[in-house]
């Protein structure tokens, strides 16, 4: 799974009051349903398997003028699944932050603490600004606070040279997920030569 940050820009974001869609049934035996939280500038997504879930990213919009809370958003729309979903009994087996950026992991702390979270996935990554830094921080001091919790970081040190796929229990921790079997793997690729992406318009190769 991979994920971006690409700018947002549109009419004023809906509340976190209104009702969240979510379909009235589990998935069946054999299904997986992606849930694309809308969370604003960002992502979260919500993997959901018969027999568990995932959260990749969450979210981290928060204007100044108060419109827009993702994390408020974030956490309504886990409420109502779990709601749903009684059976998962309020647990998320992986929470997985794709990259350290403030409209990716701004949610983690809230949702740390609001539901059980039995493995924690991340890229190793040191936020560039503070204010991503600080919501890491806080994140991983909930981490600390809970042994638990399997972590794991995922830097490109796990991966032979030229790329591949990596995995392990604790990204994929589903292994009896009866009428399907989910395969959880990171990925990273690398492209050897020059394809021919020609030169930028400065006169640098493109491809370096």
């Amino acid at each position: 799974l991979l994920s971006g940050c690409v700018s947002y820009a549109g009419s004023s974001p809906p509340s976190a009051s209104e009702p969240v869609p979510l379909s009235a049934s589990p998935p069946e035996n054999d299904a997986m349903r992606l849930h694309f939280i809308d969370v604003g500038q960002g992502s979260a997504t919500l993997v959901e398997f018969p027999c568990g879930a995932m959260l990749v990213d969450t979210g981290g919009e928060e204007d100044e003028y108060g419109r827009f809370r993702s994390t408020d958003k974030l956490s309504a729309y886990l409420t109502a699944f779990f709601a749903r979903r009684t059976d998962l009994n309020g647990t998320l087996d992986v929470l997985l932050l794709t990259h350290p950026h403030i409209d990716h992991i701004r949610g983690a702390e809230t949702v740390l603490k609001s539901w059980k979270v039995k493995n924690f996935v991340e890229n190793g990554q040191v936020p560039l600004l503070d204010i991503a830094q600080e919501a890491l921080k806080r994140a991983h001091d909930v981490l600390d606070a809970n042994p638990g919790v399997q972590r794991l970081a995922v830097t490109t040190d796990a991966f032979p040279k030229g790329g591949a796929a990596f995995s392990s229990p604790v990204l994929d921790p589903f292994p009896d997920c009866k009428g399907t079997d989910p395969v959880v793997s990171a990925l990273w690729g690398q492209v050897p030569r020059d394809p021919g992406w020609g030169e930028d318009d400065y006169g640098k190769a493109r491809f370096s």
